[in-house]
This record gives C-alpha cells, sequence and structure tokens, in this order.
C-alpha cells in the first residue's frame, strides 16, 4: 500500500491535481474516499459524504500538514463543498498562516499556480486586512491568468471593484491608512449613490421624458427608502388621464401595498397625497384617518389637507367631518359659554397642532361651496360640533375659520351666541363684561359671521339694531366690517347711516369702504352729505366715483356736485365727473349748459396738467368745443380766455395772438388779467419772428387801452427787450447841419429808428434806408434834409417820405390793419 500512495501522489503531481497528505495517503479507507471525491461523475451525495470523512481527518492534522492540501483543494475547485469553516479555523488556530499565504502568493509560474490559486481564493475566503496581503493580492493584477482571481478576492476584501491595477493605486493611497470597516461603509455608500443614481435617471429623467407605470412600480417595492422616494414622486407626476386601464389598476394595487407595508415615517408623508387620487370612497377615508389619528404631526397635517380631496365630494364631507368630531367630542360647556373669555383649552382636541385643526375646518369650507352637497348631507351634526368648538377652542386663526363656519352653516340659534363677542368691547366694560376684552380681529370675524347668517334672512332685526354703535366703534377693524355688513343686509337707513360716519372717521382705509360702499348704488339723501365730505388726497378717485353715482342721471345733483367739487379747485374730479354725464334725454337748454360745464371742467383741468402725451386729444377736443361756444356766445369771455390759454400750451400762438387782440379792450375782463394774457402770448410770439408784427400791435394795443398795473411794471418792461424795435429810444444826440435834435415823446420804435438813420445819412453826406428791411422806395438826394426828428408828428404824408407798410401812422399808434372793435372771425373757427 505504500507503493501504491506514493505513485498516486506522484501521479496528482504530474496531472496538477491536489495530492493528500502522505499521513493519509497511507490509510486505504481514506484514499478511496479521495478518490470518490475527486470523481465528477460520482453521485453528489456520495461525493459529499466521502469529502466529510476525508475533511475530518485532514483536520486532525499539524496545521503545517493542512494548509499546502486545504489550499490546493481550494485552488483545484474540486471540492464538492465550502470550505470556509476549515480555513477560518486554520488561521485561528495558526498564527503563522497569513505569513505562508504570503509566500505561496509569491511562489513561482506556472509551476504552482493551483496553490497561488488557493491563497488567493483562501484571502478572498478570510478577508484579512494586511497591508501586505493586500498589496501581494494587487500585485497579481498584472499577471492575466491570476487578474480574475486577485480582483475578486480584493472586491470582497475590500468592498469595492477594481479595473486594473491603476484603479487600485490611486485607491491604495488613501485607503492604506483606514480599517477594513471605513474600506467597506466608503464602498457600501459608493454603490448605494451608484445604484441611486441609476434609479433617479429612470424615475426622473433629465428630457422629462413620462417613466414607464412598469418602473415606477418596481421602484416603489425597492428595500432602499431613497429608491422609493423617487418612485412616489414619480407617481404623483403621471398623467392618469394618459394610462391605460391596466397600467391604472397595478398603480392603485401598488399604492394600496405601499399604503400598508411602508414604515418610514417620511414616506408615508409622501404617500398620502396619491391616496385620494387613486383610492375611492371607504378607502381613501381609512388610509387618511388612520394617519390623522395615528400618524405623526406631518402625517396628520398631510392627512387633514388631502381629506378634501376625495372622491366623490360626499365622502370627502363624511371623512372631514368624522375628522373634526374625534378633535371635538363631546361638550364641556353650554354654546353660551363661547363668549366667556379665558376659556381653557379642553383635552378633547388631544395632540392636534393648530395647522390640522385648521386645514380640516378650511377642507370643510371648501367641499360645503359645492351646492350638491350641501344639498345631500344633514347639517345638523356639524352645528353641534361647531357649538363644542366654539367653547374649547382658542387659538385665533382657528377661530376664525370657525367663524366663516358658522357663516356658511349656521342658523339663527348661533347669533345670540355670536351677538356679546361682537358688542363686547363696544360696551366699555359694562354690566355682565369680563375684564378680558375679546381681540378685535376676533370680533371682527364674529361680526362678519353674524351678517352672513342674517343674510339669509334669519334674524336681520338683532344684527340692524347693533350696527349704529359698531359704525362709531373704536376699533378700525370692527367698523371696516360694520360698514360691509350694513352694505351687505341693505338695511333702509344703510346709506344714510354711512354717509353721516364720513364727517367722524379719521382712518383712510376706513374712509375708501365707505366711500366704495356709497359708491355702489344712487341715494338721494345722501349726495349733500357727501359733497360736504373733503377727502383725503389719496382717496379723490374713489370720492370722485362716488359722487358720479350719487349724482346718476339727474342734472340738478350735476349741477350741485359741479358747484361744490369746482369750489375746492378739485378740477380734475370735476371733469371726470361731466365726463360721464351723456347728454341723452337732456333739454335743449340742459345740453347747452353741460357744454359749458364740460368746457370749463376740461380746460381748468388741462392747464393744471398741461396737453402733452396722453392729454393732446383732450386738448384738441376742448379747442375745438371752445370755438363752437365762442360763437354762440361772443359776450361770454370765458370761452376766449381759455381758448388763448391753451393755444399757447398747444403752440398755436398766431390763433392766441389774434384772440387775444380782441380781449384787449374788453372791460368784462380785469386790467391785470388782460396784461398777464397778453405778456404771456407776447413771450410764446417773441420765439416765432414771422410774428412780430402782430406781436408788436397787440403790445401797442395793450399800452393804448389798458392801464399797466405797478406790480407788472418790471415783468411788461422785461417783455418790450424781446422786440426792440418797439420800445422807444432814449434821447441821443444827432450830428449835422441840424445840430443836437432831441427825439420827441410821441414818437413810435420806428420811427425813432428811422430818424436815427436820417441823421447819420446827413452827416455822411449820403443816403441810406430808413428801415433796413424795406427795399429804398426811390433815390431823392434831397431826403437826407428831411426834418425827420423835428417834425414827427406832422399830418401831411405828402410832404415826408412814405412811410413803410408797417409803421402804423405817427398820430393813432394803436390803429392797425385788424380793426378791435370787432373780434375776428377766421373761415372755419366757428365764431
Amino acid at each position: 500500500m505504500g507503493f501504491l500512495s506514493s505513485l498516486f501522489v506522484a501521479l496528482c503531481l504530474q496531472i496538477g491535481q491536489p495530492s493528500l497528505p502522505a499521513a493519509l495517503a497511507e490509510q486505504p479507507e481514506l484514499l478511496a474516499a479521495w478518490e470518490v471525491v475527486q470523481d465528477s461523475a460520482a453521485e453528489r451525495e456520495t461525493r459529499l459524504a466521502q469529502a466529510d470523512v476525508l475533511l475530518t481527518a485532514v483536520v486532525a492534522l499539524p496545521a503545517s500538514e493542512q494548509a499546502p492540501f486545504l489550499l490546493d483543494v481550494l485552488g483545484n475547485g474540486s471540492w464538492p463543498k465550502s470550505l470556509n469553516g476549515a480555513i477560518t479555523a486554520l488561521e485561528r488556530d495558526w498564527p503563522k498562516f497569513g505569513d505562508r499565504l504570503l509566500e505561496d502568493l509569491v511562489l513561482p509560474m506556472p509551476d504552482r499556480a493551483m496553490r497561488v490559486r488557493g491563497a488567493i481564493r483562501a484571502l478572498g475566503l478570510l478577508q484579512n486586512p494586511r497591508p501586505e496581503l493586500i498589496e501581494g493580492l494587487a500585485a497579481l493584477l498584472h499577471r492575466e491568468s491570476l487578474a480574475g482571481e486577485a480582483r475578486t478576492s480584493l472586491t470582497r476584501l475590500t468592498g469595492r471593484e477594481f479595473g486594473g491595477a491603476k484603479d487600485f493605486d490611486a485607491w491604495w493611497k488613501e485607503a492604506r491608512t483606514q480599517d477594513r470597516a471605513t474600506w467597506l461603509e466608503s464602498a457600501l455608500r459608493e454603490t448605494q449613490a451608484r445604484e441611486l443614481a441609476d434609479w433617479r435617471s429612470k424615475l426622473s429623467p433629465a428630457s422629462g421624458a413620462a417613466v414607464p407605470p412598469k418602473v415606477v412600480i418596481a421602484g416603489m417595492h425597492h428595500p432602499r427608502a431613497s429608491v422609493r422616494s423617487l418612485a412616489y414622486r414619480a407617481l404623483v407626476r403621471l398623467d392618469a388621464g394618459t394610462l391605460a386601464e391596466e397600467q391604472t389598476s397595478a398603480l392603485t394595487l401598488a399604492l394600496r401595498q405601499a399604503v400598508q407595508k411602508e414604515s418610514v415615517g417620511e414616506l408615508r408623508v409622501e404617500l398620502l397625497p396619491l391616496v385620494p387620487r387613486y383610492l375611492q370612497n371607504g378607502e381613501a377615508l381609512t388610509s387618511l384617518l388612520r394617519s390623522l389619528e395615528f400618524g405623526s404631526a406631518k402625517e396628520q397635517l398631510v392627512a387633514a389637507t388631502n381629506l378634501q380631496l376625495v372622491r366623490p365630494p360626499r365622502a370627502a364631507w363624511d371623512g372631514l367631518l368624522r375628522g373634526l368630531s374625534r378633535l371635538y367630542p363631546e361638550p364641556t360647556a353650554t354654546p353660551s359659554e363661547a363668549s366667556v373669555p379665558n376659556r381653557p383649552i379642553q383635552t378633547a382636541l388631544g395632540t392636534s397642532t393648530q395647522e390640522v385643526r385648521t386645514a380640516l375646518w378650511t377642507g370643510l369650507l371648501a367641499v360645503g361651496r359645492n351646492q350638491e352637497v350641501i344639498e345631500l348631507v344633514d347639517t345638523d351634526e356639524l352645528k353641534e360640533v361647531l357649538g363644542r368648538a366654539l367653547v374649547v377652542e382658542e387659538v385665533a386663526v382657528v377661530r376664525d375659520r370657525l367663524f366663516q363656519a358658522v357663516g356658511v352653516y349656521g342658523d339663527a340659534s348661533f347669533l345670540p351666541v355670536l351677538q356679546p363677542l361682537v358688542a363686547l368691547a363696544a360696551d366699555n366694560g359694562g354690566p355682565g363684561v369680563p375684564s378680558r376684552q375679546v381681540p378685535p380681529a376676533e370680533r371682527r370675524a364674529a361680526l362678519a359671521a353674524m351678517t352672513a347668517v342674517a343674510a339669509r334672512g334669519e334674524d336681520p332685526g338683532l344684527l340692524a339694531s347693533m350696527l349704529p354703535d359698531l359704525l362709531d366703534d373704536p376699533e378700525v377693524l370692527v367698523r371696516d366690517q360694520a360698514i360691509a355688513s350694513v352694505q351687505r343686509l341693505k338695511i333702509s337707513n344703510g346709506p344714510i347711516l354711512l354717509a353721516g360716519r364720513l364727517s367722524r372717521e379719521a382712518e383712510t382705509p376706513v374712509l375708501k369702504r365707505l366711500l366704495e360702499s356709497l359708491g355702489k348704488s344712487q341715494d338721494a339723501k345722501v349726495l349733500q352729505s357727501v359733497l360736504n365730505f373733503q377727502p383725503p388726497l389719496a382717496l379723490r378717485d374713489v370720492y370722485g366715483k362716488t359722487v358720479q353715482v350719487q349724482v346718476g342721471r339727474d342734472f340738478a345733483s350735476l349741477e350741485l356736485a359741479y358747484q361744490s367739487l369746482s369750489a375746492r379747485l378739485d378740477w380734475r374730479s370735476t371733469f371726470a365727473l361731466v365726463r360721464k354725464f351723456s347728454h341723452d334725454g337732456l333739454e335743449d337748454a340742459q345740453a347747452e349748459q353741460l357744454d359749458r360745464l364740460y368746457a370749463q371742467a376740461e380746460s381748468e383741468h388741462l392747464l393744471e396738467v398741461g396737453v402733452e402725451n396722453e392729454f393732446q386729444g383732450y386738448a384738441e377736443e376742448a379747442v375745438g368745443l371752445l370755438r363752437v361756444l365762442m360763437g354762440r356766445e361772443p359776450t361770454d369771455l370765458r370761452w376766449p380766455v381759455y381758448f388763448v390759454e391753451l393755444q399757447l400750451m398747444r403752440g398755436a400762438v398766431d390763433e392766441a395772438l389774434t384772440v387775444m387782440r380782441t380781449l384787449v379792450p374788453e372791460a368784462g375782463i380785469p386790467e391785470a388779467r388782460r396784461w398777464e394774457l397778453g405778456l404771456d402770448a407776447l413771450r410764446f410770439a417773441a420765439a416765432k419772428e414771422e410774428l412780430w408784427d402782430s406781436a408788436r400791435a397787440l403790445l401797442a394795443e395793450l399800452d393804448a387801452m389798458v392801464n399797466l398795473p405797478e406790480a407788472m411794471v418790471y415783468h411788461a418792461e422785461q417783455v418790450r427787450q424781446m422786440f426792440p424795435a418797439v420800445e422807444p429810444a432814449a434821447v441821443e444826440p444827432l450830428h449835422g447841419d441840424q445840430g443836437i435834435v432831441p427825439v420827441p415823446e410821441g414818437g413810435t420804435a420806428e420811427e425813432d429808428s428811422q430818424a436815427e438813420a436820417g441823421a447819420e445819412a446827413t452827416e455822411a453826406g449820403q443816403q441810406e434806408e430808413p428801415v433796413a428791411e424795406q427795399p429804398p422806395v426811390q433815390d431823392e438826394p434831397a431826403k437826407q434834409d428831411e426834418p425827420v426828428a423835428e417834425d414827427p408828428a406832422q399830418d401831411d404824408p405828402q410832404g415826408s417820405e412814405t412811410p413803410s407798410s408797417e409803421d402804423p401812422p405817427v398820430e393813432e399808434p394803436a390803429v392797425n390793419d385788424t380793426p378791435v372793435e370787432e373780434p375776428p372771425t377766421p373761415a372755419g373757427d366757428g365764431f
């Protein structure tokens, strides 16, 4: 037998197969067992049984004899069962096993490839993080035949995959100083990040493309919470209208399972908004109410918010009412005690937050807007819950929703409950009133609720009797709501009450509410009160609209309002008033009067705001109307005055000059006003040389017919300087045969200029033209001796030089080609 065992070992070495340790090969039964284990054609159960027998004998040997056999068998891969236990025990019992593995890693190749491969696999099983062993494995990444085995063991050791030696070297620079737990944790995070990125690209594609429902369902069943979160969000984005029936059914089933199984609180919060989208009726209510009662604060809020979305709306109403009933289960006081401040919050509210209660009441109000729901449900239960809630609820924002609900669903039984809340501060601490007052915001909300109930015809008399005092309440919020209540209830003396409040109200927001309320409908009894009110500048537009409404179509009211507004010089509101008043249905005399009012208001308004930009059209309209009125009413001097002012602003200076010259002799216009208008016209004309002749004539007429006020002397002198030819010359010496000749006082500027020119011509012995602008009429040398300066006022034009056609006669400086006795009548002007 010794010979056979030696021969078997030799054959195994020759053919590259593992060999039994010499001590075992001498035992026939173990040798036979080894032959069965090596026979791949034998039955698996038989091989496993013989492997157990053989392994029991191997592990009884010394560690130094076990190691070669176990590594060879492991490297060969022919052993039919796992060797993890034997390898692990060998490492535990033999301290030198690690060194032996390191030696085997560097054995010469290919003579001992099986042993090297066994060492590589053993390191993967043992997961020994010794740096020299890691580096020994990494060195094999360069050997093509062993690189795959080395990468597998390195992955087991480090938790990460390496594409090659370069990848390992880059990682090993930092990882060498870390322990294996850090390697595995880091690798796990990176693996999870890659996995999450892959799911994110599927469930949230950057292109915005629709996600297939089957991908969403797979994500919803994923064990990782981060992937499920992505799937829930993808489900929210799915357009249910584009899905096939089987897809919707599959998604509904997946959602139902997720709602039942989801254990992460944050993910349940993400799931709840999907419940009313895919589930209906009792199934949806059960899920939401369960979260409302047993969930976290976030779950409760999301469930309360989404209850109103359950379909059909009747089911949503039932769920909301059930949730509110659980929060306010039993009355702890009578409804009348709701008016008592310092009411303690009751334990009936449990652990719910004020946001949850607010969401439930808000949802109930939203569902109640569906008239079909109100017709189907019985509101008696809700009224009971409202009564209990008014007793125990003290959070201001929640009570505000309570009062809104009372206004929508309450009846006359709530009016006496709310009355003390509304009138509390107005009673000023009278008998029976507690020391702590109800906040103004709550009083306003309670008054709004009473108004809504009374407006449905429940009991308007009670509230109507309170409103006069509430209009004078010291709290702004209460007064503001009282105005709204008067308007909504439409009580008979409401407009009179509101109009009477105008003179006593100091707060601009409340004044605005008053004016807006009075601007809803016309009432002949309030117009005078409105006109007596002087609004602040910020409310001028609102006030103007109110006046328009109160005036309506009554012409007498229009004249009364016009007189009031124009007296305070509010031409903007005045013009807006007459613009809205139509000619339809007016008598001829009224229509003519409306034209007068319109022309005056529009002209005054344009004089304030100018005639540029958006006012150009109004200016053109005003000028046209003024032309008509000047022709129709030539004795009314308002129209030509407005015409002159507007035309000067529009740049039509020639027309303004023409009309202005007709106003010079009008004694009905104060002298100072005529000079003011004339000087304005002259300033505009100075910029247009072609108008200088008309301007000179106007100035001459003003000098001749209108006394210049002392206060305007300086102003007039400034304007005269714009027309130097019109200004009387100072006394200048003239040299020549005549000597020094003084300039007479009666000459005009043109004549003085001629006199100077004649004197200079006499001195020089030559003739010059008397006016630079006019060509000489003829050459007469004797003209130099003409006594121009000595007798400028002579009557005989034949004895002197023919005057220029532009020069007025010396004797009548105010007379020109345009007679002043009659107003000019240009063609097409209409006057």
